[in-house]
């Protein structure tokens, strides 16, 4: 017994030291092969690449190959692994998996794909025939092409980079701050809609860096700028506690599946695959109207600065307009404050139809 554990101590820092070297001086990271989701994480701190299971956070060590070609780390995978690579910040990104939809044989019953960026200053190249691609904060030149729906946040842009997102079938959105002042060139089959409430946007003069949106047949772009960078939230902490009072308020089983990817590259696979099948919405409602509370005694409704700008402020959105009156009420100013009036206003109405 002794033996055999030792062994696999062995196989497991002999791994990690193929990991480091494989990475170690490389300038991009080139990804191929078939996968269910991957979610590229860009960290300031490390050197080293290391590959964990999305849903038990566990080392993945099968699946894939892995060597490196010159400056260029190879990573390629088979079968339908949905996981989290973690690489220096700085890295160039380049992915192409294996194509799951076909010009002309669009599959629309078929389960969902992801690609997740999150973190990255390098440029990014992705060619992904029937993913979906989930930006943010990337902030370096950025090429995406899909057949299916691309989200984007960025939060600032390097000199002289270039924005191309393209998709065939799908739908853009993308959030930028009004202070980069993008030059914005979209055409699309379906709407097209710039700025918060739906502004004119000067494409004819337009001064800073580029940004060309393509969609095909989708339904429609939509770009909305904002006041505030979206940079990393100052206080994680909170906003890790309101992430999973959105997700506990959901449910495993009836939260959106794109939510459910989503949050699952954000890292909170093993919490969502730890909860019950099972529901028990006046259990959570109780809970979490509680924990919201809390929180607003103590931080007022918390800043796009200081959680982020998904998940934990539509969180606290949620759980107020989901209580009673008396809920509402005490809130409501601030709700306002934060949110616009628009959502109470429905809620009025909702709830005027029930007291009839």
């Amino acid at each position: 017994m002794y033996f055999i554990k030792r062994n696999i101590i062995v196989g497991f820092v002999l791994m990690l030291i193929g990991f480091s070297n494989q990475i170690r001086g490389a300038q991009s990271i080139f990804i191929t092969g078939g996968f269910q989701q991957v979610a590229v994480h860009g960290n300031d701190n490390i050197e080293e690449l290391t590959i964990t299971d999305l849903l038990t956070g566990q080392l993945v060590s099968t699946g894939y190959s892995l060597y490196k070609d010159g400056e260029v780390t190879k990573l390629s995978f088979t079968g339908n692994l949905r996981v989290k690579i973690v690489i220096p910040k700085t890295m160039d990104i380049k992915i192409e998996p294996e194509a799951i939809v076909f010009e002309g044989q669009y599959i629309y019953s078929r389960d969902m794909h992801y690609i997740h960026v999150f973190d990255s200053d390098g440029e990014v190249e992705i060619n992904a025939d029937g993913y979906y691609v989930h930006l943010v904060r990337t902030s370096g030149s950025i090429s995406v092409v899909t057949y299916e729906k691309i989200k984007a946040i960025i939060p600032h842009m390097q000199k002289n980079s270039l924005v191309s997102l393209d998709s065939y079938h799908g739908e853009i959105s993308l959030l930028v701050p009004s202070e980069l002042h993008p030059r914005i060139k979209a055409s699309a089959r379906g709407k097209i809609s710039i700025g918060a409430n739906e502004d004119s946007f000067n494409l004819t003069n337009p001064t800073g860096n580029k940004i060309i949106l393509h969609s095909e047949q989708g339904k429609w772009i939509n770009v909305r700028t904002t006041d505030h960078t979206p940079q990393p939230p100052t206080q994680p902490e909170l906003r890790d506690r309101l992430i999973k009072v959105y997700i506990e308020d959901q449910g495993k089983k009836r939260m959106a599946p794109i939510s459910r990817l989503e949050l699952t590259a954000m890292g909170y696979g093993p919490f969502i695959e730890s909860m019950d099948d099972v529901y028990s919405s006046h259990f959570f409602g109780n809970k979490n109207r509680k924990e919201v509370a809390k929180i607003i005694e103590e931080y007022g409704i918390p800043t796009a600065k200081m959680v982020g700008v998904d998940y934990a402020r539509p969180a606290i959105r949620m759980i107020i307009w989901q209580g009673d009156k008396k809920y509402v009420d005490k809130y409501r100013s601030q709700f306002i404050e934060a949110f616009g009036e628009k959502w109470l206003l429905i809620k009025d109405e909702m709830t005027k139809e029930v007291d009839k």
